[in-house]
């Protein structure tokens, strides 16, 4: 549940600065950014060819031909500089104005036109001299007087002269029926890269707003949902800190998250059965260490006691009464000597290293079932038992994982035979533990029945994996099968 606490700390700038929010805000702003540089600079080069190719000589001349000379009788007709300059507007208008410069990045009709980079010039020889716009660049100004002096024929310069190296000129004169008179139209257009930073500059004026807020949104979205998948990831590390293995992260995306967590549960449970093999042989060690106690000092003590009592009893056979005596503390003794060396055998039960699992498994058998009906048996490949013989804890999982399961038997199954086996089946080992008792319903069973443990045991094994097969009326079949590891 959002608390206000919990609110107020998602705005620490800390927060923000470090977390998954400004890292996923700023790859989507470059990289949004990136790609529409590389949009607009496509569309400039584009619209430059496509500029160039249509003030080129050949496409330029029949417009400026025809259009200029029809302007031309009007201009000679002119009385004032004010009709002169709407006579070239017009002309203006006609000749560039007509589709020719429309989506020209940086060099379009308006901001041509607006920046006196876009022109066209009239004198005669009366003195009558104008130019449409009112204001020109210095560099188009002097192309287009440079132009003017050299003759009455149409002529178009497009990219061979430049002033400057982020300019170009196309120019072209009319020609006019009197020799003195003259027409020009020019255009100074922008370098490719000098109309890309123009045409950015622009777009970005607008855009970066809505890249700004469109990014800021996705990049929120994705925090928020993978955020609360990974602080619950969290939580769960931390209870393992803890040293708390059993919670598990339970993450069922299937994104490269999910599948990491879900190697996170699986080291968890591997981290786990470690463990517990680990306090299984500590304990053993320690049962071993007090079989060992208890053999050097109780026993030994109730062995010298039980020789003192048999000779009391011989030195008392004269009085009846105390022989008597004598003899019931003697039985005592032998009572306690029997029940020590029980404690002891249990105590000092041999582990898996020291006799093998075949020998281990059976003796924990025949401790467990002493007393039932129960007729069992163990069958353990030799190249199996081989390969074990170098792997304790291996085998020490295996004793526990078999043990667990005759113990399932003896008090769920009320069986009358177990089979115990461990095969080699092609890359995998099998373990398989299998009665004749009364079966159950497989996804009916109950945490207290013991499969909980065998399947977290199954799961530390390499590439283990555990299948239980059961009805009702049909015994049992449980086989864990896993990977060996390969020696050097």
């Amino acid at each position: 549940m959002l608390t206000l606490s919990r609110l107020a700390s998602l705005f620490m700038p800390k927060r923000w600065l470090g977390g998954l929010f400004i890292k996923f805000f700023v790859s989507l702003f470059v990289i949004s950014g990136s790609s529409t540089v590389a949009i607009i600079g496509f569309g400039t080069w584009n619209s430059q060819v496509e500029l160039k190719e249509a003030l080129s000589e050949d496409k330029l001349h029949d417009r400026v031909a025809v259009e200029g000379r029809v302007v031309a009788e009007l201009l000679q007709a002119a009385a004032t500089a004010e009709r002169c300059q709407a006579l070239l507007e017009l002309l203006v208008h006609r000749v560039f104005g007509s589709g020719v410069l429309t989506g020209k990045a940086g060099n379009s009709f308006s901001q041509s036109l607006g920046e006196g980079r876009l022109a066209a010039l009239y004198r005669n020889e009366q003195g009558l001299q104008c130019h449409y716009p009112a204001k020109l660049t210095e560099p188009l100004q002097a192309r287009m007087q440079t132009v003017s002096r050299q003759g009455n024929s149409i002529k178009v310069e497009s990219d061979e002269t430049r002033t400057a190296s982020d300019i170009w000129f196309s120019t072209a004169v009319v020609q006019l029926p009197q020799e003195a008179d003259r027409l020009v139209l020019g255009m100074e257009g922008f370098d490719p890269w000098k109309a890309f930073w123009a045409d950015t500059s622009r777009q970005f004026g607008w855009l970066w707003p809505y890249m700004l807020i469109s990014n800021c949104c996705t990049a929120l979205l994705l925090a928020f949902f993978l955020l609360n998948r990974i602080r619950h990831a969290e939580q769960v590390a931390n209870t393992w800190a803890q040293g708390q293995l059993d919670m598990r992260i339970n993450d069922e995306g299937h994104d490269e998250f999910g599948r990491l967590a879900q190697r996170f549960d699986h080291m968890a449970d591997a981290v786990a059965g470690v463990i517990e093999v680990k306090q299984a042989i500590a304990a053993q060690d320690e049962r071993s260490r007090l079989a060992r106690e208890l053999h050097d000092t109780a026993k030994q003590r109730c062995f010298a006691l039980g020789l003192q009592l048999s000779l009391l009893r011989r030195l008392c056979s004269t009085h009846p009464e105390q022989a008597k005596l004598a003899n019931s503390s003697l039985k005592l003794v032998e009572h306690l000597q029997r029940d020590m060396s029980d404690v002891i055998h249990r105590l000092s039960a041999p582990t898996v290293a020291e006799l093998g699992l075949d020998s281990a498994l059976k003796q924990n058998l025949a401790n467990l079932l002493e007393g039932s009906a129960i007729e069992w048996s163990v069958d353990i490949q030799e190249e199996v038992m081989h390969w074990l013989n170098e792997e304790d804890a291996v085998a020490t999982e295996l004793l526990l994982i078999a043990s667990e399961g005759a113990a399932n038997t003896l008090r769920h199954a009320n069986a009358s035979h177990l089979w115990i086996s461990l095969v080699r089946q092609g890359e995998r080992f099998v373990l398989k533990i299998e009665d004749d008792g009364q079966g159950f319903h497989p996804g009916h069973t109950s945490s207290g029945m013991g499969l909980g443990n065998m399947r977290q045991r199954a799961h530390w094994l390499l590439e283990g994996r555990i299948d239980i097969r059961s009805e009702p009326g049909q015994g049992t079949t449980v086989e864990i099968s896993f990977k060996p590891t390969e020696r050097q």
